[in-house]
């Protein structure tokens, strides 16, 4: 209240609306809330809520399940164990300090959202926006801790502190080092395994960074494969929105159409003005496009070092003639996780 208050008072005191602020106030910033997350909901309820049905495919088949104290863990780790001390002391400010009361709502806010992402199975990624706020007031109780015991050695330290084990762990989340020098970094700690995949020597952060390009070029040979009549006509379609993507964004060199496919955000745009006829499938089993198509063949495998290992020797097929109609068939190839 007090915040908005201080923000809003300039205008409601020129428009004679001062009481109004103090007493309403809450009310209000509630209301301006609700406006500004508006059209977002009305957005999700026209598409039939992809939202939570993307976080419950995730959950149920996805992720890893967690409880409490592994969900508690992931945070101290992606957040580096060093800083623990800084971020719990912010939100212990928050929720308990005397000083601290006009900003509760910050740290309820923080304790809701890391029950709800607990419970849903969420990455523990998830939470980290949450942090600068905890830093910064953990830092303020820190500073006035130090300060009524005369601590001064106590800041030196832990600066010292959160440098070196901030130097250590940069690594782990920023591609600093050769491929090779990482591997031997990390001695075999791929990090905090937050989905059921397969991981190999890179977390998987890092992993889904390679193979891309190699999947781009192989499937432009395959493009180019075609007659000029088919060329004209064919349409790629991928298993998930990682390839897709990468062939939107590394294909334009090689004149590739934009990628199709069903998984996420684009199911939601669509197969476009894609006809059927000659489809170029990138990572779809053989056995499933014989179901669809008249005719499949294998025209190349994808192959890459250092990707996840399920993108590793990824089939490129050729699919002709659908069966189906495949504006018709469309829903059916929506999967959200």
């Amino acid at each position: 209240r007090r915040q908005v208050y201080r923000h809003l008072t300039p205008l409601l005191v020129a428009t004679g609306h001062r009481r109004l602020l103090w007493t309403k106030g809450p009310w209000i910033a509630a209301g301006i809330a609700a406006l500004c997350f508006a059209p977002h909901l009305a957005w999700q309820w026209q598409n039939d809520w992809p939202t939570l049905e993307f976080m419950r495919n995730a959950a149920g088949k996805k992720m890893i399940r967690t409880g409490f104290a592994a969900f508690w863990w992931q945070q101290l780790l992606v957040m580096n164990p060093a800083t623990a001390p800084l971020w719990l002391a912010g939100l212990a400010y928050y929720l308990f300090a005397r000083a601290g009361q006009p900003y509760r709502p910050l740290g309820i806010a923080y304790a809701v959202l890391f029950i709800v992402f607990m419970f849903q199975q969420a990455k523990s990624y998830f939470l980290a926006p949450a942090y600068p706020m905890l830093f910064a007031a953990g830092a303020l109780a820190l500073e006035r801790f130090i300060a009524r015991r005369a601590w001064n050695w106590l800041k030196p330290t832990y600066a010292t502190l959160l440098i070196v084990s901030g130097a250590l762990m940069t690594p782990f989340a920023v591609p600093l080092l050769p491929v090779e020098t990482f591997i031997a970094y990390e001695q075999g700690n791929t990090g905090v395994k937050q989905e059921r995949l397969e991981i190999a020597e890179l977390p998987q952060h890092f992993a889904d960074r390679f193979g891309w390009e190699e999947m781009a070029a192989t499937v432009a040979r395959v493009y180019r494969g075609l007659s000029p009549q088919e060329q004209t006509k064919a349409c790629i379609a991928t298993s998930n929105y990682g390839e897709a993507g990468a062939l939107d964004f590394f294909g334009k060199q090689y004149g590739l159409p934009n990628a199709i496919s069903g998984h996420n955000s684009y199911w939601l745009w669509g197969p476009g003005d894609c006809t059927g006829e000659v489809i170029i499938l990138l990572g779809i089993p053989q056995q499933n496009a014989s179901s669809l198509f008249a005719r499949v063949e294998q025209a190349a495998v994808v192959s890459c070092r250092y990707c996840m290992p399920f993108e590793r020797n990824t089939p490129v097929l050729i699919g002709r003639d659908l069966r189906f109609p495949l504006k018709a068939m469309w829903n059916q190839a929506k999967h959200f996780d």
